[in-house]
């Protein structure tokens, strides 16, 4: 097995012989950091060539376990896990190309199939071909979704009529991190916008921090973002019969439990138009995909909401507006920042653990958190927020929702 190439090794792990290797390394209290003595024993167990592989496999199953409910049984690396979409947002992505039931749809840039893995279950009658220009990926994506997988660059593949869902790495390589510009999206810009214009359906996967004006690219579909347990995950540039319009901007929060229904806001992006003459007596925090999508103000509109401060994206009410998009605190007390006196406040109120939120980085939220923390029975959030040239310490209570 001398100069065993990284594919075959992959496909290797999956044989009996890997079996007792594979076993051993899962037993380990940290995969990614193995002792010596580990490490010789690990290696008469199998093939030694496949030792750094299984150890990869199975700190990357670990990693997994909180964003893929088939992480056991997952053929992946580290950076693969990182960059796959989990399953909950991969499975809300699959329900919309199954309403539409394509006959062909291509998985380009498929990683470690996190997304072909839903698509497969969503979209059995459907003929699904993952692309990946890594052989390792590619046979990776080949065993976790147990569809067929191509090696090649996606900018040869021959789509025609097919649907597609693209997912293009984004890394800056100047720094070697993550970007959230266009131009450092591979495959890159022209390529994405023929992507879009083709007409077929499809999906295109963006970073959610792109910037919104940067480029016509996002005026050719509908732009949703999703959110997931209060987290933005993923933005997407829906095309073709399945955009809900052409420039529309969307925002969906996933379901808390499998039980639950999607939110969805559908609509064109626009600023809050009213600011607040003072703090009223809720203050409401958007979720970040409404606030992501540029939809707080019509939501706010329905029930007379105010931005706290121009650009400030919190919006107040004075009365509970009982909106899901929003989480709502009941404001108790208002003063300036001064640490001192808000430990005074806070002990009237009997607080005991205390949720410092800021915006703009008004203060430092966890070293502040340390210093408030109060010895009552009271779970408190005390918002950090810049108006005006002020900070104000805003002492609140979350609204609890059933």
């Amino acid at each position: 097995m001398a100069g065993l190439e990284a594919p075959t090794a992959w496909g290797l792990l999956l044989e009996p012989v890997a079996a007792p290797l594979l076993g051993a390394v899962a037993a380990l209290a940290d995969p990614e950091a193995p002792s010596p003595v580990e490490l010789t024993r690990l290696r008469r167990l199998g093939p030694a060539e496949l030792v750094p592989y299984a150890l990869e496999l199975a700190a990357a199953r670990r990693r997994a376990a909180h964003k893929l409910e088939s992480a056991a049984t997952l053929l992946a690396d580290r950076a693969g896990v990182e960059q796959a979409s989990g399953t909950r947002v991969a499975r809300h992505k699959a329900r919309r190309f199954a309403a539409l039931a394509p006959s062909r749809l291509v998985d380009l840039c498929s990683g470690i199939g996190g997304d072909a893995i839903e698509f497969a279950a969503a979209l059995p009658q459907t003929e699904l071909l993952a692309v990946d220009l890594d052989p390792s990926r590619a046979r990776m994506t080949e065993h976790n979704a147990r569809c067929r997988a191509a090696v090649a660059d996606v900018e040869s593949v021959e789509l025609g009529s097919a649907a597609f869902h693209c997912d293009p790495a984004r890394r800056d390589e100047r720094l070697g991190t993550r970007s959230w510009r266009l131009a450092d999206h591979r495959p890159g810009p022209s390529f994405l916008a023929q992507l879009a214009v083709r007409g077929a359906a499809g999906a295109i996967k963006l970073g959610p921090g792109l910037a919104l004006d940067a480029t016509p690219l996002l005026a050719e579909g509908e732009l949703e973002f999703v959110s997931d347990h209060g987290c933005l995950v993923q933005a997407l540039l829906w095309c073709g019969p399945l955009a809900r319009g052409r420039g529309q901007r969307s925002a969906t929060r996933l379901a808390k439990d499998a039980t639950g229904a999607e939110l969805v806001a559908t609509g064109s992006p626009r600023r809050l138009d009213r600011v607040a003459e003072r703090i009223a007596r809720f203050l409401c925090v958007p979720d970040p995909a409404l606030e992501r999508a540029g939809l707080v103000a019509q939501r706010a509109a329905s029930f007379d909401g105010a931005e706290l401060a121009a650009g400030l994206g919190l919006v107040g009410a004075e009365t509970d507006p009982a909106d899901p998009w929003f989480a709502i605190y009941e404001v108790l007390e208002q003063m300036p920042w001064r640490e001192e006196r808000l430990r005074d406040a806070l002990r009237a109120h009997d607080a005991g653990l205390v949720t410092v939120r800021t915006r703009d980085a008004a203060v430092d939220c966890d070293r502040a958190a340390r210093a408030l923390r109060g010895t009552g029975d009271v779970k408190l959030d005390v918002f950090g927020l810049r108006l005006g040239r002020r900070i104000v310490a805003l002492i609140t209570r979350q609204v609890a929702r059933r």
